[in-house]
């Protein structure tokens, strides 16, 4: 394989699939999410954030089947099998409201029901 090839192959490597990074998820701890669940309005639907017994943390934009939300950072989440990202905006130890990223578009939601 020549220079070239390779740095073609790390450089395609590098390319976010569906414009999102592919990383591993980041280990955030479970008061930092249970901080996030709850119910949000959006534009659009009502959007349900989730952290389960069992520590899986979900994402269900109206009556729509839960998602589970993979940790980028401690604030930034991806929608696992979508190109969606998700952002809590933590404030005075409270987290009041969020933004779904779907390529170009943003819905913003504010905390209705803890």
């Amino acid at each position: 394989m020549t220079l070239g090839r390779v740095f073609a192959s790390m450089l395609l490597a590098s390319i976010p699939v569906a414009g999102i990074a592919q990383t591993a998820p980041v280990a955030v701890a479970p008061a930092t999410l249970l901080s996030y669940a709850g119910t949000y309005q959006t534009e659009g639907p009502m959007i349900t954030v989730t952290l389960g017994l069992d520590g899986s943390f979900t994402i269900a934009p109206g009556v729509q089947e839960p998602r589970a939300l993979l940790a980028a950072s401690d604030t930034e989440f991806r929608v696992d099998g979508t190109p969606m990202r998700v952002v809590f905006h933590p404030k005075d130890g409270k987290t009041d409201s969020i933004t779904i990223y779907r390529g170009e578009r943003e819905l913003h939601g504010t905390r209705v029901k803890p």
